[in-house]
C-alpha cells in the first residue's frame, strides 16, 4: 500500500490512476485559490542557477582515465571546462594515442623527391599525381569568368568523372575530355548535371554551338529546368533535320519568317521570334505609361521641326500609301470625320463656343448613323438655329432629324414642322449672337 501526498490517503496499484486524477483536480483549485502566496513562495525562495560551472573545491587528488582503467595522480590528466572539478575524463598518454591513429588515417601519400630536382620538374611531377584535382581547379576558375558556379554543385562527382576520363583514355588510347553539355557562353551552369565525358574530336566539333548534335552526345534541351534557365540569347540555333530555329525565350522551334532581322541590310536574324518580342514590348509599355508619355512630350517640343520635315518628306515620296491610309481611315471612322469637318468649318465662320462638350456630338453622330443603319433613311445632325444667322456650334445647338427635313429646312429661320425644335426655344446665351 502507498500514501498519496496530496490527500494523504492509501491506495493499492489498482486504484493509483484514480487518486492521481483526484489529487490533479485539487492541486489545480488550490492554484487558481492562491496564486498570490504562491508568487511570494517562490520569490522568496528562489536560488538562480550558475552560469558557469562552480568546480568543487578541493579537487580529487587521484582518478581513473576511462580509456586505459588505471588510476592515475590528476597531474597527468586534460583539462577540460565541462566536468565539475575542471579535470578530463582521458589521461594525456590516451589523448596522444588516438590522435596518432586519427592522423594515420586521415594521411596522405607523400612523395619523396629528389633535393637536386628544380622547380618546374618538382611541378611537373605534381601535376602528373594530382591531374584530376587541377582540372577540377581550372574549371572551378573559369566558371567563375562567366559567374556560372551552382550552389547544388557536388566537385566529388567531378572527381570521379575526371578519373573516369584518364582510366578510359589509357585503356583506348584515344584523347578524351569533360565537356560542358550546356556550354558556359551560353549560359551553362558549372553542375555536376551539366557534364560529360567525350572524345576530344567530337569537343572540337561541338565547341560552343548549340545547334551541334550526335547521337553519343546528350543535347542540351534534355537537361533539367533549373539548368537552361540561365541560358543567353548569343546564337540562333538551326535545328537541320527540320530546318527550323529555336527561341531561346519560348524553347520552341519555329520558322525563319516568325523572327525578325538584327539588321536592315543583312541576313542576321534576331535571337528571338516575333511573339516574344511583341509580348515584351507590350509588357514593358504597360509598365512604363508615364514615362513614355513624358518623354514623348519632351521629344516632340525639342524637335518640332525635325518631325514637320520628315512628314512632308514622307508624304511627297509615299503619296499613294498615305491616300490609301487616309480612305480606309475615313471608311472606319465617318462619324469622327464629320466631327472634324464641323470643328474646322465652325472655326471658320468663329461660331464655336468655349463651353461646347465634344462627347455629346460624338453621341448625337452615333445615333445619327444607327438610325440611317437601322431605318435604311438617311438621317444627319442639324444646327437648330444655323450658323449663318448667328448660332453657336455647342452641343445645346444640335438635333438628329432627317436628311430629307434638313433639306427642306436649310437656313431659314420661320421653318416650323412638329418633329423639330425651333430656335426660340433654346436659351438665351445660345441667341444672343442672332440676325434677324
Amino acid at each position: 500500500m502507498n500514501r498519496c501526498r496530496v490527500c494523504h490517503t492509501e491506495s493499492c496499484k489498482k486504484s493509483r490512476l484514480k487518486h492521481i486524477e483526484h489529487c490533479n483536480e485539487v492541486c489545480r483549485i488550490y492554484r487558481d485559490n492562491n496564486k498570490e502566496k504562491i508568487r511570494k513562495h517562490f520569490k522568496d525562495t528562489y536560488i538562480p542557477k550558475p552560469k558557469h560551472i562552480q568546480y568543487q573545491w578541493p579537487p580529487p587528488i587521484e582518478k581513473r582515465c576511462t580509456k586505459c582503467g588505471e588510476v592515475k595522480p590528476v597531474e597527468l590528466f586534460v583539462k577540460s571546462s565541462k566536468t565539475k572539478h575542471g579535470i578530463g575524463s582521458n589521461c594525456k598518454e590516451c589523448v596522444k594515442l588516438n590522435s596518432k591513429k586519427n592522423r594515420i588515417k586521415n594521411q596522405k601519400v607523400k612523395i619523396e623527391l629528389c633535393p637536386k630536382l628544380s622547380k618546374s620538374e618538382k611541378s611537373r611531377i605534381y601535376r602528373q599525381n594530382n591531374q584530376s584535382q587541377g582540372e577540377v581547379n581550372r574549371c572551378k576558375a573559369r566558371a567563375k569568368k562567366y559567374n556560372a558556379i551552382h550552389y547544388n554543385h557536388n566537385p566529388k562527382i567531378e572527381l570521379v568523372l575526371h578519373d573516369v576520363r584518364y582510366r578510359v583514355q589509357k585503356c583506348l588510347g584515344i584523347d578524351y575530355i569533360i565537356d560542358y553539355i550546356l556550354p558556359l557562353e551560353k549560359g551553362g551552369y558549372n553542375h555536376h548535371m551539366n557534364l560529360q565525358v567525350i572524345p576530344k574530336s567530337l569537343q572540337s566539333k561541338k565547341a560552343s554551338s548549340l545547334s551541334y548534335t550526335h547521337p553519343s552526345l546528350t543535347h542540351w534541351t534534355e537537361l533539367p529546368e533549373f539548368l537552361i534557365s540561365h541560358i543567353k540569347n548569343l546564337e540562333i540555333t538551326v535545328d537541320e533535320m527540320s530546318g527550323k530555329i529555336f527561341c531561346p525565350k519560348c524553347s520552341t522551334f519555329k520558322y525563319k519568317d516568325e523572327f525578325f532581322l538584327k539588321y536592315k541590310n543583312s541576313s542576321e536574324l534576331h535571337s528571338r521570334c516575333k511573339l516574344c518580342m511583341y509580348n515584351a514590348t507590350h509588357d514593358w509599355r504597360q509598365k512604363n505609361v508615364e514615362h513614355i508619355t513624358q518623354y514623348t512630350k519632351t521629344y516632340n517640343k525639342m524637335n518640332s521641326d525635325k518631325l514637320l520635315a520628315r512628314g512632308r518628306d514622307y508624304k511627297k515620296n509615299n503619296k499613294s500609301k498615305v491616300q490609301a491610309s487616309i480612305k480606309a481611315w475615313n471608311n472606319k471612322n465617318k462619324h469622327l470625320k464629320i466631327l472634324y469637318q464641323n470643328k474646322r468649318q465652325t472655326i471658320k465662320t468663329s461660331a464655336y463656343h468655349p463651353n461646347h462638350n465634344p462627347n455629346i456630338e460624338k453621341t448625337f453622330l452615333l445615333m445619327s448613323k444607327r438610325l440611317s443603319e437601322c431605318l435604311h433613311v438617311p438621317y444627319n445632325v442639324d444646327h437648330i438655329l444655323p450658323l449663318d444667322c448667328g448660332g453657336y456650334h455647342h452641343h445645346g445647338n444640335l438635333q438628329v432629324i432627317s436628311a430629307r427635313l434638313n433639306f427642306s429646312k436649310k437656313n431659314r429661320l420661320n421653318f416650323h414642322h412638329p418633329l423639330l425644335t425651333h430656335w426660340t426655344d433654346l436659351p438665351i446665351f445660345l441667341i444672343d449672337k442672332i440676325k434677324l
